[in-house]
């Protein structure tokens, strides 16, 4: 039985970083900057960001078992051009126009201005979260893949921009309503409460085994977070019902951090990385009050206000404006301030961007009448960016290596089918198969279709690699075999033909807020009127109505209804849930059920015809489909997250400049 976090549940490639080895103490950081025992960088800035890199030089150097390889700048570049390049040109032209503005200005600003920034943001960083204990900060980075060589590299180039910022806009930001209020959540929290917490945390395991489909691993996250809300709620009406928080906690609660001081959270509460959902939740929490379970960071919580200390905006506006005209702007102050400048040109892709043969000198897109060559771009991107997708890019290196290694290559063909079927499997899942739908939303995103199948065929080239690797080294037994079986024939052997008439839940977008009980009724009203008509239509099937003919002409299932509600490659209880599955065994041949719920629908099956099908008599076929199945994201994502974690990888200086 295999463990995992509902945070991980995702199948997005990989969950764990690999080795990642640190600089050698006392060893130059990027750019050949000397570090003194203080931390702080002396030398030139400029420097260390593009007068000293070279494509060739090494940025990874990765031990793959007993071998060590080398990988190139040239290399990492390539890729995040064309994985995130376009959007990184954004980046780009922002940071572009606001220089151009600060030069205009006359604003100049020196390396050792925006490396003593760096370190003041460092020392406050350490202070406050982590109570001087620098060991304990770069734990948190490591946690996430990061390291204090691609920290400094990747914030060098942000505060530039926000001291530039700062020096053009600061006497402006006095004015601005919107930025004093970010500064009075920034220090006074969330409509100026400032909370300080018990908690309890509820962890969300979800089992699951290996070759599991991916109705099941859905199905088992879902009883998974029921498990974990359940449990959060009981604890929550244990604590109204009187019951001490602390002794609960250290019961209970499955937050290391804070369960021996009987959930006790030192200190204001710090709400980054928790959801929008979730600061509202405890926005609403009076002193003293217990909430709701709330789902953050990959667990249900139970959130006790120990104190709430609030604060008028009118009271601390001198203060506000004093710390406005010295605090460095956000990123979204920096954007926003960015977009007002008659510089900001939007990038003008070249196909060089995304090419994997070119020099160095090669334009990759135009702001305006203005080049910008790889070499330029790379030199900004790279420490911006690089670190931050590091995981990412050594998902698709190494099964791009283990697809060379064993004569793997897949076509330009096959790599657009691949994207048509996934975006057909989207379309279908997630926009009612409506592609005027998708491109909306891709508009609201700020992308477009080009960009998209731009990113996809990245994507979906490592898929197919990492498909054709598991295949070809695939190996099953007997007990994948039977497994296969059931999958297929039930535990009885009984290979059941099906078909589906659905109709969706359309529930409607209200304009206003309304109560939960309004809401639930609702919700109630519209599920009754689904159910009513499905009644009818099986009502019209038991009278002779072909059931075919009407779930051509009456299901809302993109899917079944061409083929009058068949399944593509028959009927498998795995489609749905076991009970479901279940239900519709125990039903004789040529019955229709009664109305089911199913993921945001109700649908009646007609159980169409069945046959037997021993074991021995399918052990051929089953073979074969085992050999021939695709493996399922889950499946791909966790052979990528083992290979990956396999690696010991360590930066080199040519990863941050």
């Amino acid at each position: 039985m295999t463990l995992r976090r509902v945070a991980l549940v995702c199948f997005s490639l990989g969950v764990t970083s690999p080795t990642l080895l640190p600089f050698a103490a006392g060893a130059a950081l990027p750019g050949s900057l000397p570090v003194s025992s203080a931390g702080s960088l002396a030398g030139s800035l400029a420097a260390s960001l593009a007068g000293v890199a070279r494509l060739d030089e090494p940025a990874l150097r990765v031990t793959l078992g007993d071998e060590t390889l080398e990988v190139s700048r040239s290399t990492f570049a390539d890729w995040l051009c064309a994985w995130r390049g376009e959007y990184f040109a954004v980046d780009f032209a922002r940071s572009a126009a606001i220089a151009a503005a600060a030069e205009r200005a006359g604003v100049r600003l020196t390396d050792a201005q925006v490396e003593a920034a760096l370190d003041a943001e460092i020392a406050e960083r350490l202070q406050g979260a982590f109570g001087g204990r620098r060991e304990d900060w770069l734990a948190e980075l490591a946690q996430v893949g990061r390291s204090e060589a691609g920290y400094r590299a990747a914030r060098r180039l942000q505060i530039q921009d926000e001291l530039r910022v700062l020096a053009l806009a600061g006497e402006q930001r006095l004015s601005d309503p919107v930025a004093l209020a970010r500064a009075f959540e920034a220090r006074f929290g969330r409509g100026g409460r400032r909370l300080e917490l018990d908690v309890i945390r509820c962890d969300v395991i979800v089992q699951s085994r290996e070759g599991a489909s991916r109705e099941e691993l859905n199905r088992n996250e879902e009883l998974a977070r029921r498990k974990g809300y359940e449990k959060a709620l009981e604890l929550a009406r244990e604590v109204r019902a009187g019951k001490d928080f602390a002794d609960l906690a250290r019961r209970f609660s499955d937050d290391a951090a804070t369960r021996e001081s009987g959930g006790r959270v030192e200190g204001y509460f710090e709400p980054r990385q928790w959801p929008e959902a979730a600061l509202d939740a405890l926005a609403a929490l009076a002193e003293g009050a217990t909430s709701e379970p709330i789902f953050a960071r990959g667990a249900w919580w139970v959130v006790r206000a120990r104190r709430v200390v609030a604060t008028k905006i009118d009271d601390v506006k001198p203060e506000l404006e004093a710390w406005l005209r010295t605090a460095r702007p956000t990123t979204d102050e920096v954007a926003a301030y960015a977009s007002t400048l008659d510089t900001t040109a939007a990038p003008v892709l070249e196909p060089a961007l995304w090419s994997k043969s070119g020099s160095p000198s090669d334009v990759v897109f135009r702001l305006g009448e203005r080049p910008v060559t790889r070499d330029e771009f790379v030199a900004f991107a790279l420490p911006l960016r690089g670190e931050g997708l590091l995981q990412t890019f050594l998902e698709h290196w190494w099964v791009e290596e283990r697809a060379r290694r064993v004569g793997i290559t897949v076509d330009d063909a096959t790599i657009e089918r691949r994207i048509e079927e996934d975006l057909a499997r989207k379309l279908r899942d997630l926009y009612g198969s409506s592609r005027e739908k998708w491109l909306k939303e891709l508009d609201r995103q700020g992308r477009t279709e080009a960009s998209y199948y731009r990113e996809q065929r990245v994507k979906a080239r490592i898929d197919v690699l990492a498909d054709l690797v598991l295949m070809r080294d695939r190996k099953f037994g007997e007990a994948d075999l039977r497994r296969a079986w059931e999958a297929r024939y039930g535990k009885d052997g009984r290979k059941l033909e099906v078909r589906m008439l659905s109709k969706r839940l359309v529930l409607p977008v209200f304009e206003t807020e309304i109560s939960r009980e309004r809401y639930d009724e609702i919700v109630r009203q519209k599920k009754a009127e689904v159910v009513a008509a499905l009644v009818e239509l099986k009502r019209r099937a038991e009278a002779g109505e072909s059931f075919a003919e009407l779930a051509k002409s009456e299901s809302d299932d993109p899917e079944t209804k061409p083929q009058g509600g068949a399944f593509p490659g028959g009927w498998r209880d795995a489609r749905f849930t076991v009970e479901l599955a279940t239900k519709l065994r125990a039903l004789p041949v040529g019955s229709i059920s009664a109305p089911e719920e199913i993921t945001e629908a109700f649908a009646i099956f007609w159980i169409e015809s069945e046959r037997r099908v021993a074991f021995e008599d399918a052990r051929a076929e089953l073979e074969r489909a085992l050999r021939e199945e695709r493996p399922t994201p889950a499946e791909r994502a966790g052979w990528i997250n083992l290979g990956v974690q396999s690696l010991r990888v360590e930066p080199a200086p040519g990863l941050f400049r």
